[in-house]
């Protein structure tokens, strides 16, 4: 059986044009709410991302707070070790005759005294702080005392050679007195390295 077709082409032509354009309105519009879908979803993370900004510029802030407020300490500290620097630089150089004495109490024997110490500094430590360049020798130490006998003066000599900084031990006498003690008399250069921060 033959099939005939009574519509008129151009009838035909538009219904096939409808279903073009519908087609394409609906794929239109499956794209715009991808888009508008895709633009939410990135406005989303924007506000989050706005947020986290904001939270961590107060946290900032308020940390440049707290070290803002703990700054005076660190200026204390800093004048602190400014007065220490001034304070070595001012004691560089000098003698510390508490230290001499404490370490003539060390190197005397039990049986010997002294009855008499004279210290005296090279003009250069004594008016500024520094030892001469020109000698190690800064000072000197003269002593008179009393000993049991003779071997003691000789210990008290062999001790005084073992002190740091300690140069050219001399026993200038030694005399036996009425009784059986000893008098005697001596003296010690003192080198550079008894000064503060002397080597």
């Amino acid at each position: 059986m033959t099939q005939v077709n009574l519509l008129p082409s151009d009838v035909k032509q538009r219904a096939r044009t409808r279903q073009i354009t519908i087609l394409v309105g609906v794929a239109a519009a499956v794209v715009v709410a991808g888009l508008i879908a895709l633009f939410v979803l990135e406005s989303g993370k924007l506000s989050n991302t706005q947020q986290e900004l904001t939270q961590a510029q107060a946290t900032n802030a308020s940390l440049q707070q707290q070290v803002n407020s703990l700054q005076r300490f660190q200026d204390l500290a800093n004048e602190q070790q400014a007065a220490k620097q001034t304070v070595n630089s001012l004691e560089s150089g000098t003698v510390s005759f508490s230290g001499i004495l404490v370490d003539l109490s060390r190197a005397i024997p039990s049986s010997a005294y002294l009855t008499s110490i004279t210290g005296t500094l090279s003009a250069t430590v004594a008016s500024r702080g520094t030892q001469s360049t020109a000698t190690n020798i800064v000072g000197n130490v003269q002593w008179q005392g009393q000993a049991s006998d003779h071997d003691a003066v000789a210990l008290w000599l062999t001790r005084l050679v073992q002190v740091t900084g300690w140069n050219n031990s001399w026993i200038t006498g030694s005399t036996e007195q009425s009784g059986g003690w000893v008098q005697f008399t001596g003296s010690v250069d003192l080198g550079k390295k008894v000064t503060t921060g002397g080597k």
